[in-house]
């Protein structure tokens, strides 16, 4: 998977998709997992970052539905992120699993686990996490 053939080549700094877990009944979690490191593959080679809303407005459940202009693609200038940054990570698997989380230019950060009464750490540059089947960790941490 890529960028489709339409998009390809077109002016942009980030690379994302329109595609929703909430756009029709009966998604599941791995298809747009699957899609996102899709993308992520897609733009590795640019170095550019990878961009996912995790629901939209594609039910029209909203009491506001967005207006032509609103709806209008725009170029974005590149940003820094925003501080702090927000892990979420989930086991998709029926066994238990460990594992281990990299982060490239990052020597070492305490972070908090969300609602787990719990910390964890990035220590040169790595993070080692234990899960049961189907849990999911919710890390913030503040980058230097």
């Amino acid at each position: 998977m890529g960028i489709p053939s339409r998009f390809a080549g077109l002016p942009g700094d980030i690379i994302s998709i329109d595609e929703y877990l909430t756009n029709r009944e009966g998604r599941k979690v791995r298809k747009i997992i699957d899609q996102v490191e899709g993308m992520v593959a897609a733009a590795a080679p640019t170095h550019r970052p990878v961009w996912m809303f995790l629901v939209g407005n594609n039910l029209y459940n909203h009491t506001r539905e967005p207006t032509l202009p609103n709806r209008s693609p725009k170029l974005m200038e590149p940003q820094l992120p925003v501080l702090p940054v927000y892990l979420l990570s989930v086991n998709l698997d029926t066994q238990p699993v460990t594992a281990d989380f990299s982060f490239p230019g990052i020597q070492s950060v305490g972070g908090v686990v969300l609602f787990e009464d719990r910390r964890a750490a990035i220590l040169d540059g790595k993070m080692q996490e234990d899960f049961a089947p189907h849990q999911r960790h919710v890390y913030r941490f503040t980058l230097p």
